[in-house]
């Protein structure tokens, strides 16, 4: 304070030497420099207010810090008082408490020192009466000793040959008794050990057997599958051989019939080593037509529509481009008649993650009325690859014999 007092009297006198100076001689330079100290006066007024009011908000945050503390000591002094004046009574009735006992004690011991020596004087009375008896008994003893002493003579080297007799007897019990327990723990020991390892060995020949049994029926399990397997294709050969066989008799009898002369096609996907994208559950397109007897094969639509009721032959082929992928693959017929449709063909092929591509095929005989479709479709939408040079991905059929 008394600095800021200090400077702003100085900024007075050099503003009042200004203004004399300026009297005698007016400059507008001078005017100026008058100004800013009038400008700075003015901002370390303000200054000074704002640290006036800081100051005086601490001096009354430290007032009542002040007046909180003070209350504190003030409760701290009057417990500490009270814990003092209820120490004080403990004490003073513990001195009481410890003269009364003193007293009550000395009473108590001379009573009972009292009744303890008229106990004793009864004790010694009944003592002496008893030595008297004990004394007359030992009399009659004596002399019953004496009368019997001859008799007692006589037996004694017989009583005492049974009793040596009956202790060595005793003796040689005894030690077969223990030699018996010895050797029996020893037995019952070794039995232990046999019975835990053979525990062990039972343990391990089970759990042999429920492995062998989980083999046993994992491996009937897995015949039973390929029996099935086995039996289907077992079953295909057989109506196909059947069906060539009936094809042969008639190619060779010459019976051979057809309504419309030759009805055949043979179209591949050749898509010049792209890989083409297939609809799952959609006619797939083979849309570069090798042959096509009889004009019954769409392109645009990947369907055959059949010119003329009879028994028809097809198949198909799609190389799959997909690693680590799956697909079924059908050739599907659809009645007219019955506004149904059936699957006549299928195939599966699965890939790995080392296999890049892989093909699969399907082939099927079936009976057409006239107007009746046939197309291929699959299971997942796969990349699949063709082409001319290598034609790996096609659809054909041909008609077998007319109605």
């Amino acid at each position: 304070m008394n600095v800021v007092i200090i400077y702003i009297s100085a900024v007075l006198s050099q503003i009042s030497c200004f203004l004399l100076s300026t009297e005698k001689q007016p400059d507008t330079d001078a005017m100026s420099v008058v100004l800013n100290h009038v400008n700075q006066l003015e901002e370390t007024v303000a200054s000074l207010k704002n640290t006036t009011s800081q100051l005086q908000l601490e001096l009354h945050e430290t007032k009542v810090q002040l007046q909180d503390t003070q209350i504190k000591l003030q409760d701290e002094q009057a417990s500490s008082a009270a814990e003092m004046a209820s120490l004080k009574e403990q004490l003073k009735h513990l001195s009481e408490n410890s003269v009364d006992l003193q007293t009550h004690d000395n009473l108590t011991g001379k009573h009972l020192i009292t009744h303890d020596i008229k106990a004793n004087t009864i004790q010694l009375s009944l003592l002496l009466n008893d030595v008297h008896m004990l004394n007359n008994r030992l009399s009659v003893l004596e002399s019953t000793v004496n009368n019997q002493s001859c008799d007692s003579s006589k037996n004694t080297f017989a009583l005492l040959q049974n009793i040596l007799n009956q202790q060595t007897l005793d003796s040689l019990t005894d030690h077969l008794a223990k030699v018996l327990a010895q050797n029996t723990s020893k037995l019952l020991g070794l039995l232990k050990n046999d019975v835990n390892a053979t525990s062990v060995q039972v343990n391990s020949i089970t759990n042999d057997m429920r492995l062998v049994t989980m083999d046993i029926a994992k491996l009937l399990s897995d015949n039973s599958g390929r029996e099935d397997q086995i039996n289907g294709l077992l079953h295909d050969v057989s109506n196909i051989t059947m069906q060539l066989r009936e094809n042969t008799n008639t190619l060779r009898n010459g019976s051979f019939k057809t309504a419309v002369g030759d009805v055949s096609f043979q179209a591949v996907l050749a898509n010049s080593g792209l890989l083409t994208d297939t609809v799952a559950l959609a006619p797939f397109k083979f849309p570069h037509v090798l042959h096509d007897a009889g004009h019954a094969y769409s392109s645009s639509s990947g369907k055959f529509t059949a010119p003329v009721s009879g028994s028809y032959i097809f198949w198909t082929q799609l190389e799959m481009a997909d690693t680590g992928s799956s697909m079924y693959l059908y050739i599907v017929r659809y009645s007219q008649t019955k506004s149904s449709k059936t699957t006549i063909g299928a195939g599966f092929v699965e890939t790995d993650t080392d296999i890049a591509d892989a093909v699969v095929s399907a082939q099927g005989v079936c009976h057409l009325e006239k107007g009746d479709t046939v197309w291929v479709v699959t299971s997942d939408s796969r990349k699949v690859f063709g082409s001319l040079d290598q034609p790996s991905s096609y659809f054909g059929g041909a008609l077998l014999y007319s109605d």
